[in-house]
């Protein structure tokens, strides 16, 4: 028979059951799927095909979980392979989404020669002085600071690398040493707030330490599927044929053409890989 149920009586909002849990998000009092929550997305006619960042069930997760986050103080580490457009999509919420009175956006990335006094240097050059000892930006904002590639610094002699330790430290203690006046050793740092986005290590990728791993919200994300995909390419194919002046029968085949082109590359994986 049915196993006995530990809890008695009946949600008034069960979650639907046709999908995983992670297929839903509950807003508006109701739940919905990521791609219900999306709006309707056009590409404008001029605009630069680097920039076009397609909304998909994946901008949608992204996007709530920034706004969720971030804005409350709080610090998120996005994980996944190359390709999947971590910082493409967290630049896109940060920079654009978020309201720019309000947030100030601190962009730097991270490689294999990045040193804690770069590091250092960077943020602190977009932060302003509120008080001795006190920096952080303009009075009614908060920072930002968006890491791309974070687990990219070499790791050093003794096991550690510099650029983290540091941002463990501003973390940890609110803030760093200063690197030029030794009349003021520490600098406070306030109203600032990171977000990172890093691969698996591997590749030139290094592990992080579980000291700085700790204060981050992490979300992990996988390769596109094939829905995603091809919502993505028949957006961008659509547009392009449409305003570079392709007759309606071209327009027609940019479907196919996306569909076969997936197959081709699947093919490809399954047999080359």
């Amino acid at each position: 028979g049915k196993p006995a149920r530990i809890f008695k009586g009946d949600l008034l909002l069960p979650m639907p059951l046709p999908k995983t849990f992670y297929e839903y998000v509950y807003v508006d009092g109701k739940w919905k799927t990521w791609e219900d929550t999306l709006e309707k997305f056009t590409i404008a006619d001029d605009a630069v095909f680097a920039d076009i960042v397609v909304s998909n069930k994946y901008t949608a997760q992204f996007s709530y979980f920034c706004d969720l986050l971030l804005k409350r103080g709080k610090k998120a580490l996005f994980c996944g392979p190359t390709g999947t457009g971590k910082s493409t999509y967290v630049l896109n919420a940060i920079t654009k989404e978020f309201d720019q009175n309000a947030y100030r956006p601190i962009i730097l990335g991270f490689s294999a020669k990045t040193s804690a006094n770069m590091t250092q240097d960077i943020i602190h050059g977009k932060l302003d002085k509120r008080r001795k000892g006190y920096f952080g930006p303009p009075k009614g904002q908060k920072a930002i600071v968006f890491v791309d590639d974070l687990n990219m610094p070499e790791v050093e002699t003794y096991g550690a690398q510099p650029p983290i330790e540091l941002l463990r430290q501003m973390i940890d203690n609110g803030g760093y040493f200063d690197l030029v006046d030794p009349s003021r050793p520490w600098l406070t740092v306030l109203d600032t707030t990171l977000v990172a986005a890093m691969g698996p290590p591997g590749g030139g990728r290094n592990g992080v330490t579980p000291r700085l791993l700790r204060h981050f919200n992490l979300m992990c994300f996988d390769e596109f599927d094939d829905s995603t995909l091809v919502r993505i390419f028949n957006t961008i194919g659509e547009w392009y044929f449409s305003t570079k002046g392709f007759s309606q029968e071209v327009q027609g085949m940019c479907k196919g053409l996306v569909n076969a082109t997936l197959e081709g590359y699947r093919a490809s994986m399954a047999s080359l890989l």
